[in-house]
């Protein structure tokens, strides 16, 4: 049996579980958040409602036997705190199973926090009930436990706000260090900046006077191949010339030597 303490029936339709409405109880009143629960899983729904003050959960016409009580608290009231601001005793068939208990304390706000297990017994059909009794019950608290809870409270507070301020000033003074190294290296990256615009413009200047000599280099070789094909032609005509004159020598020999053989 699961009650769903202020609020309203619930099937669970991936498990089965069926969360009752708020019943079985006697005075209180019901407190509802929508804040979110931290580590309450799928099961949300059963801390964001409540019921508060000086009340009781009777469950009759149960058979006789032992039976095991789990309790679901989470603190969806003071989600401030401070510790000790709510604090209450948990009693099953009148046997106090808690005292002072302080669910902020232990696990803070807006956080599911269980007490399983819990045995409550039925011995006869005559006494078939069990009864969760004065389960908000505030504690009373002296003005004097008041005063000192107060104090502690505040001192509490001082000692966090002197390390917060401890942490506020190394934070500044990291800031500081981190914004003077940070200035030092646009400094460096500047420099370095300016030496890259140099080595750019240099290296600009060689890629155009490579160019221009690759130009050069490309009108000698030119000049080269014209000059070739020239002299070439030149060498071509003058071994026809010496060809020619050779055979022109040939013949002249020739007829010299017919005329000197014709003289008596």
């Amino acid at each position: 049996m699961f009650v769903n303490a202020g609020g309203e029936v619930l099937n669970d339709a991936d498990s089965g579980i069926v969360f009752l409405g708020d019943t079985f109880y006697e005075g209180g009143n019901i407190l509802r958040t929508n804040e979110q629960i931290v580590g309450a899983g799928s099961y949300q729904f059963i801390y964001q409602s409540a019921r508060l003050g000086n009340f009781c959960y009777r469950f009759d016409n149960l058979s006789p036997g032992y039976y095991i009580v789990d309790l679901h608290f989470t603190e969806i009231i003071n989600t401030n705190g401070p510790k000790g601001i709510r604090v209450f005793n948990v009693y099953v068939q009148e046997e106090k199973v808690l005292a002072d208990f302080d669910i902020f304390a232990i696990v803070g706000s807006n956080k599911p926090l269980q007490l399983i297990n819990s045995r409550g017994s039925v011995r006869t059909m005559e006494h078939d009930y069990i009864k969760c009794s004065r389960c908000a019950a505030p504690v009373e608290v002296s003005p004097t436990q008041k005063k000192l809870v107060h104090a502690k409270s505040i001192a509490k507070y001082e000692t966090k706000i002197k390390e917060l301020t401890a942490q506020c000033q190394l934070k500044t003074k990291e800031c500081y260090e981190a914004w003077m190294s940070l200035t030092a290296t646009n400094e460096q990256l500047e420099m370095v900046r300016m030496e890259l615009d140099n080595v750019t413009f240099k290296t600009i200047s060689q890629d155009k006077t490579v160019e221009k000599q690759a130009e050069n280099l490309r009108n000698i070789s030119s000049r080269y191949e014209h000059d070739k094909m020239h002299w070439a032609v030149a060498i071509n005509n003058l071994q026809e010339k010496v060809k020619l004159m050779k055979r022109e020598h040939s013949q002249l020999s020739s007829e010299a030597h017919e005329c000197t053989d014709s003289i008596p």
